[in-house]
């Protein structure tokens, strides 16, 4: 793209487009955002065919769940880290090891069913 061409671009709004966004969901209801609230048996099935097994050296890995709501996915997925953890021997502090193996990140503030702390 040339110099003048670049110069005619709009500008970018003074708001960042992610902040924006979280904003609008963070006030929305559950139906405005699309919440949606997943059996355990489907997120069993989806961590497996990820290959999120407990047979497997998961603390080796790094796990983003990136909209944790309830834990629908955060808590099986945490069981199969600590039994991956188990199975492997290790007889050190989990915490300092197992803290960087999952980051979970929930945008809105207030989930209907959440408890806050």
């Amino acid at each position: 793209m040339s110099a003048d061409a670049l110069q005619h671009q709009p500008s970018l709004p003074t708001r960042c487009p992610i902040t924006e966004a979280v904003s609008i969901l963070s006030s929305s209801g559950v139906e405005e955002r699309g919440a949606i609230y997943t059996r355990r048996e489907v997120v069993e099935f989806i961590l497996d065919l990820a290959g999120y097994t407990s047979d497997r050296p998961l603390h080796k890995s790094r796990l983003l769940e990136p909209s944790f709501g309830e834990g629908d996915f955060l808590l099986p997925a945490i069981e199969r880290l600590l039994e991956s953890w188990k199975r492997d021997g290790k007889n050190e502090d989990v915490l300092p090891i197992l803290s960087s193996s999952v980051r979970a990140i929930e945008l809105h503030s207030v989930h209907p069913k959440m408890p806050t702390y």
